[in-house]
C-alpha cells in the first residue's frame, strides 16, 4: 500500500488558501481553529499560482476575497 503521510503541528500556523489532492484526516488537540471550505463552483475564483510555481495549488487572493465573487 503505497500513500503518502504529513503532521503539521505549531502554534498560531495559518496557512494560504489553498487546495490539497490527498484526503486529510483534522485532529485539533487544544485551542480553536477555523477552516474555510468552499464549493467547487468556486474554483475557477480562486486563482491559483501556476503548476510549476513554488507556491502551486494555493490561491493568489485571500478567502475574503473569494467570497466576494459569491452571487
Amino acid at each position: 500500500l503505497l500513500g503518502e503521510a504529513n503532521i503539521w503541528m505549531g502554534k498560531g500556523v495559518t496557512t494560504p488558501f489553498h487546495y490539497d489532492v490527498l484526503h486529510n484526516f483534522y485532529v485539533q488537540l487544544r485551542g480553536s481553529k477555523r477552516v474555510f471550505l468552499i464549493e467547487s463552483s468556486f474554483y475557477r475564483n480562486i486563482l491559483l499560482y501556476p503548476r510549476l510555481h513554488p507556491s502551486t495549488r494555493m490561491s493568489q487572493v485571500g478567502i475574503m476575497r473569494i467570497a466576494e465573487f459569491k452571487g
